[in-house]
């Protein structure tokens, strides 16, 4: 089964201009947009059901086969359903999975525009200082605690 990773249709030339030298060009790949729109989406905890999608406008799976894209869409699918089944490699997982990715770039796309582009400076210093803040904000008291102290209420 061929699977796509789908993209709003109402924001895809958002997504596709934070890639573009147009608007600072500031990620490589569609990909990149979508694992920080992901990211920001849930250290917001705004998600955004997508209404549409059409074939062109999506990223193919395979695109996020790097060792931290995997780690960081299971981990982030274990942290938000709290449900080890949600690792397995079956189709409805993947599409579980995937599903909450896209409503979360969906929603941190624009807060990420809101905070990146919008904002008066540099693109790329506004990006830098999000992330910075955003490491602040969510420094646990040690690797993993809050996760693993979190998950091991909840599943064991």
């Amino acid at each position: 089964m061929v699977r796509r990773v789908k993209l709003p249709d109402e924001k895809f030339e958002l997504f596709k201009s934070y890639t573009s030298e147009e608007r600072e060009g500031i990620f490589k790949t569609m990909k990149d947009v979508f694992m920080m729109s992901v990211g920001i989406g849930y250290s917001f905890d705004k998600k955004e059901k997508i209404k549409k999608s059409a074939p062109g406008r999506s990223i193919d799976y395979t695109i996020f086969n790097g060792p931290t894209d995997e780690a960081t869409i299971n981990g982030l699918g274990l942290v938000i359903t709290k449900d080890l089944k949600i690792l397995l490699s079956s189709d409805d997982q993947y599409d579980r999975k995937f599903t909450l990715m896209e409503e979360y770039a969906n929603a941190g796309i624009s807060k990420l525009k809101e905070l990146v582009m919008d904002r008066p400076g540099d693109p790329v210093e506004n990006l830098a200082e999000l992330i910075l803040m955003q490491e602040k904000i969510t420094e646990p008291k040690s690797p993993g605690e809050d996760i693993l102290s979190d998950l091991s209420k909840d599943l064991f």
